[in-house]
C-alpha cells in the first residue's frame, strides 16, 4: 500500500471506490481533476491497495476512457448542431 504524504486527501476517491466505482473510473476522475501521473499512481495504490503495476495499468485504461468520453461528447455536439439546422 502506498503511504500518504502531507497534504494528501484522497477521501473523495475512497468514497467513489466505496460507491462501487472501478479503478479505471476513479483513475479517469483523478485525471479530470488534474492530478499528475505520480500522484494518481500513489492515490490508486492507497485507495485500492494495489501493486504499482496494477496502478500503472489503470492509468492506461483511464486515458482510453477519457478519450472515449471526449469522442462521445463531440459526437453528441455534432448531433445537436445537426438538429438545430
Amino acid at each position: 500500500m502506498s503511504k500518504l504524504l502531507p497534504g494528501d486527501d484522497f477521501s473523495a476517491y475512497e468514497a467513489l471506490r466505496a460507491g462501487g466505482a472501478s479503478i479505471d473510473d476513479v483513475a479517469a476522475r483523478m485525471k479530470r481533476d488534474g492530478l499528475d501521473s505520480v500522484t494518481r499512481i500513489r492515490a490508486l495504490r492507497f485507495v485500492f491497495d494495489v501493486s504499482l503495476e496494477v496502478a500503472k495499468g489503470a492509468l492506461v485504461g483511464a486515458q482510453a476512457l477519457v478519450e472515449q468520453q471526449a469522442a462521445a461528447a463531440q459526437a453528441l455536439d455534432r448531433l445537436v448542431d445537426d438538429d438545430k439546422r
